[in-house]
């Protein structure tokens, strides 16, 4: 079934977009379109010392744009999980993940279970994990997740990138959306380019 909404999303989701190459010059593409667990990139990258911060886990609303992108009814609850990682005192990447309550079934019990738990130490132990292509999307300082992830940094870039995409955990859908902070490509850059 698709559902329908007559609120415009807030952000545009697009698989393919163009942007000043100026606005986000910071961006290393290959880092950022990591197909697979970007965890498990950021602790091979860190040594272990990324460091994961819970910071919410409950009951909850998609945003019009989520509920699209899962074709779920917008008044739908869903369980919401808000989680950063952080390195040296700054967020790297704040993550919102939506899971439907139809996904909460069965083997997806579990994923209302993880608490300081990383998500990735679920997802991937499901041999038939699929993973929709990227979406993305520039976050401007409007949003809420542009202070969070900028907060520590001298001087803020006008845009932030995210990605999202929908997982298939044992064949019922989450969604992850992911905001990605410059520090993240200048220290990756530095360490596999010697920037």
């Amino acid at each position: 079934m698709k559902f329908s909404t007559n609120e415009k999303p807030a952000y545009q989701w697009q698989h393919n977009f163009t942007v000043s190459e100026d606005e986000l010059s910071y961006v290393d593409w290959d880092f950022f379109t990591e197909p697979g667990s970007m965890t498990l990139r950021l602790r091979h990258l860190t040594g272990g010392k990324i460091q994961h911060h819970l910071r919410q886990e409950a009951w909850g609303e998609a945003r019009t744009d989520e509920s699209l992108a899962l074709d779920i009814n917008p008044t739908d609850t869903v369980w919401v999980r808000k989680i950063d990682w952080c390195y040296r005192d700054q967020t790297w990447v704040s993550a919102r993940v939506i899971i439907p309550k139809a996904t909460m079934t069965g083997k997806g019990k579990a994923l209302c279970k993880l608490k300081k738990t990383s998500l990735c130490e679920i997802l991937f132990t499901d041999p038939n994990l699929k993973r929709e292509a990227f979406q993305f999307c520039c976050i401007q300082s409007s949003h809420p997740e542009y202070s969070r992830v900028t907060k520590t940094l001298k001087s803020p870039p006008k845009l932030l990138l995210a990605r999202r995409s929908v997982f298939w955990f044992h064949e019922k859908s989450l969604l992850v959306t992911e905001v990605f902070s410059p520090g993240i490509f200048e220290f990756y850059q530095a360490e596999t380019h010697g920037r």
